[in-house]
């Protein structure tokens, strides 16, 4: 008999349903489950993670309640900075390129960080 984890192929211990790895190991707590508890008695696929607070999302959160798509890149996102007492990252002008140009991604000049075109930009929910 096997391991009763996913894609666990090892033997099980005698008296237990799990392998020596998993021996210490939680299963999620919806019946047909065989995956490892992550948090709160549940696999990731079932609730052990938390989802993003913002309205319509539904992907995991990294930390505290926003997704890496709703957060600036100060704090661990993908956003260009908005919102803050600080000043922004700072790009070098070789990096920064505009969006809307509507030249093909081959042909996009960078765009120096005093005259790039920052009305594409959403507003990010940080803390």
């Amino acid at each position: 008999m096997t391991c009763v984890f996913t894609d666990c192929k090892l033997p099980v211990l005698p008296g237990l349903d799990r392998c020596l790895l998993h021996r210490h190991r939680r299963k999620c707590m919806v019946e047909t489950c065989t995956n490892q508890v992550y948090a709160r008695n549940r696999c990731v696929r079932h609730g052990g993670k938390k989802k993003c607070i913002h309205p319509g999302c539904r992907i995991n959160v990294l930390v505290g309640d926003l997704c890496a798509r709703r957060r600036c890149e100060r704090h661990g996102g993908v956003n260009r900075f908005v919102g803050h007492d600080t000043p922004p990252l700072r790009r070098s002008p070789e990096q920064v390129v505009v969006p809307n140009n509507p030249q093909s991604p081959a042909q996009q000049q960078p765009v120096r960080h005093d005259t790039a075109d920052t009305t594409f930009e959403l507003p990010v929910l940080c803390e």
